[in-house]
C-alpha cells in the first residue's frame, strides 16, 4: 500500500511540476502537510492516454486481473495474474512485463508459474525494498 501512494504522490507532484512549474506541489511540501492533499476534486484534471500492457486472446490467456505497477531502475513494472479460462483459473500464473515511459510495453513473460495440484497463485502487489523489486504472490 505504501509503494502505491508514493507512486501516486509521485506520479500527481511530477505532473504538476511539470506542467505548471509550481514547486509548492513538490512531493516533500505536499507530505509535510497533509491537508494540501485533502481535496483531490480540486486538483486540476491533466491530459491523459490510455495505453495496452497485454491482450488478452480467446481461448488462451484471457483472464487478467489483480495488476499492481511501480517505477523501478528507469522503468515501470508491472504484474498481474493471467488465467486461461476463467478468473482465479486453477491454471493461474503470475505475469509481468517492463515499460521505460509507460505506454510502449515489452512483451509479457510468466514470472511465476502455476503450482501443481488443484491451488493457484495471485498477484499480490509489487513493491521496492532496499534497492531490490519484490512481488508478494499468494498460493490459494
Amino acid at each position: 500500500m505504501k509503494t502505491g501512494w508514493i507512486f501516486l504522490l509521485w506520479m500527481i507532484s511530477g505532473l504538476f511540476v511539470l506542467g505548471s512549474g509550481v514547486m509548492e506541489r513538490a512531493p516533500e511540501h505536499l507530505l509535510s502537510d497533509p491537508s494540501l492533499l485533502a481535496k483531490p476534486m480540486n486538483l486540476p484534471i491533466v491530459p491523459s492516454r490510455t495505453s495496452t500492457v497485454f491482450l488478452a486472446e480467446e481461448g488462451k490467456w484471457q483472464s487478467n486481473l489483480h495488476s499492481y505497477i511501480t517505477y523501478f531502475e528507469g522503468r515501470f513494472w508491472v504484474t498481474w495474474s493471467s488465467s486461461r479460462e476463467k478468473e482465479d483459473g486453477s491454471e493461474q500464473v503470475i505475469r509481468f512485463t517492463t515499460s521505460k515511459d509507460g505506454h510502449h510495453w515489452g512483451e509479457s513473460s510468466i514470472l511465476v508459474d502455476g503450482p501443481e495440484g488443484p491451488g493457484r497463485w495471485i498477484a499480490r502487489g509489487i513493491s521496492v525494498r532496499d534497492g531490490c523489486i519484490a512481488g508478494p504472490q499468494r498460493p490459494v
